[in-house]
């Protein structure tokens, strides 16, 4: 069960990114591919859970074929536009749903479905980062690189998404994340790399090694 970490100033809602086309993998949905006993999906479902109270997933409703416990918002754009259309559903579902929530959400913290391995304090750091900068977007960086997917979005900084995605055809994340006050929060090397994704077939069998290491070094510690 994930730690209660909303105050009136951060209380941040969850949210699984998952309308990527999976076109590396073969056009096979990812969302189901098996990594040890769970699917990709369930393993971001889960893992933000215990960090997070309230969790949505943001994936065409037809990308789902299993239980998953919470609700499906599918993009309001068509034709698959990014992470940024995924984003803007959530707060247009948030506009419209804020009384289903135990606290009104002041921000959106976004995770991709494909990186199952995602620090288990995120939120934790988030938190932390938003006491001196609770009006910035905060986006996750690890060895020097920015990890866009993985952002913590105050709502104010979401009023002008309908309008940037109206105009603009580079929809980049971080073309518009620069367009707004924002920072980065560091995370430290570690193994397996906490921000490892899975895009081919390839890539889930070196997760499936990194698994495998560990549980044979929990099993070594027990």
């Amino acid at each position: 069960m994930a730690e209660d970490l909303r105050t009136k100033q951060f209380a941040p809602l969850g949210v699984v990114i998952a309308g990527g086309q999976s076109t590396r993998m073969g056009h096979v949905n990812k969302l189901h591919a098996k990594l040890g006993s769970l699917s990709l999906i369930e393993h971001a479902v889960r893992r933000l859970e215990c960090q997070l109270a309230e969790v949505v997933i943001n994936a065409a409703p037809h990308a789902l074929n299993q239980a998953v416990g919470r609700p499906v918002v599918p993009d309001v754009l068509p034709n698959f536009q990014g992470p940024l259309a995924g984003l803007a559903a959530i707060e247009a579902y948030l506009n419209d749903n804020d009384g289903g929530f135990a606290t009104n959400p002041t921000h959106i913290v976004t995770i991709p479905a494909d990186t199952p391995f995602f620090p288990v304090n995120l939120v934790e750091r988030y938190r932390l980062a938003a006491k001196s900068e609770p009006d910035s977007i905060l986006i996750a960086d690890y060895e020097g690189y920015a990890q866009p997917i993985f952002g913590c979005w105050p709502r104010d900084s979401l009023k002008n998404l309908g309008a940037f995605l109206a105009t603009q055809a580079n929809r980049k994340i971080m073309l518009y994340v620069r367009q707004h006050n924002w920072q980065k929060v560091g995370f430290e090397a570690a193994v397996p790399p906490p921000f490892f994704n899975i895009n081919t077939p390839a890539d889930l069998a070196d997760a499936e090694a990194m698994l495998t290491n560990i549980k044979e070094g929990k099993r070594r510690a027990g």
